[in-house]
């Protein structure tokens, strides 16, 4: 069975600066661990670059749990707050972006 970590209940990625890593990593390593007598064997977790993902501590979690965790590949708001205005300012200009962003992506997917 595979679920989406927000249903297990743990939370594995925040960007608070009140974060307690240690106990959030016991908390979510004790509630995904409850979740393999259930028949979860893996879990999805969708949390993507620009909302707090750190695949370090996934690793760290996922490597104490009996369960496997797919962490997200996507990159959301990182390309348009940080990716874009470093190539920019490093001269790129927006018809070099869009063959990279668009044109260069759309040939190999469609």
């Amino acid at each position: 069975m595979l679920v989406a970590h927000s249903y297990s209940g743990a939370v594995i990625t925040n960007r608070s600066q009140l974060w307690q890593e240690d106990e959030r990593v016991a908390d979510a390593v004790r509630r995904l661990t409850a979740l393999k007598p259930a028949g979860v064997d893996t879990i999805a977790d969708p949390t993507v670059i620009g909302l707090g993902r750190d695949v370090a501590r996934i690793a760290k979690v996922n490597a104490l749990v009996g369960i496997s965790i797919i962490a997200a590949t996507g990159i959301y708001t990182h390309i348009r707050d940080a990716v874009l205005p470093a190539l920019r300012q490093a001269g790129v200009t927006d018809e070099q972006l869009g063959t990279m962003l668009i044109d260069n992506p759309g040939r190999y997917f469609t």
